[in-house]
């Protein structure tokens, strides 16, 4: 993508939004898939959550948490941050709660 699309959309009295249309076929996310909101010092990232299906005892939580932070990592590079951005970001999040 060579330059920024902004979208809008309102937040319900729930705490939900739509996601656009444009973003929903950009993340290629359709009615039931999960999406991941990671909030980094310079915004947020919004990653379509892929579940692969296993069988349970082979795939952990850590392994499904890994997964995704190595896919969030991948969208972070692409819209220029660095691993250490990211995972400096977390760190401060993480501190915080």
């Amino acid at each position: 993508m060579d330059k920024a699309v902004i979208e809008l959309s309102r937040l319900t009295v729930q705490g939900q939004c739509t996601l656009p249309r444009r973003i929903r076929d950009y993340l290629g996310v359709e009615p039931g898939d999960q999406v991941a909101f990671v909030l980094t010092e310079h915004g947020v990232l919004v990653k379509k959550l892929i579940v692969q299906t296993v069988t349970p005892s082979l795939q952990t939580p850590a392994d499904t948490l890994r997964e995704l932070v190595l896919a969030v990592g991948r969208d972070a590079q692409m819209q220029g941050l660095s691993e250490e951005d990211v995972e400096q970001d977390i760190s401060q999040y993480l501190q915080q709660q």
